[in-house]
């Protein structure tokens, strides 16, 4: 016959047993939490340098069409001035015309 002794837990060894097992689901859910973020990470990453290809490729479209319309403003204000004025704006805008 055995005279071996089985000890209850005590509420305060309850409550650590519980404790831990909890301990261990959150660190669980944390990791999974982890890799989601690493994941929406890489994926704005991605997605950033798509749209800042994208966009700046549109932004230098732009930069040559506001170019062009500039150009045609300034010839369309010279050609309402006068005769001289137009030619010392014109010499002033393209120097191969002298």
């Amino acid at each position: 016959m055995s005279t071996d002794l089985i000890r209850a837990q005590t509420p305060e060894e309850k409550e650590l047993t519980r404790k831990l097992a909890e301990l261990t689901l959150l660190e669980g859910q944390l990791a999974q939490q982890e890799l989601d973020l690493a994941t929406l990470q890489a994926e704005l990453h991605a997605f950033e340098r798509r749209y800042l290809h994208i966009v700046g490729v549109r932004y230098a479209e732009l930069d040559e069409i506001n170019a062009k319309i500039d150009e045609i403003m300034m010839l369309r204000e010279l050609i309402s001035q006068n005769p001289l004025e137009r030619r010392a704006a014109l010499i002033v805008a393209h120097p191969v015309i002298r």
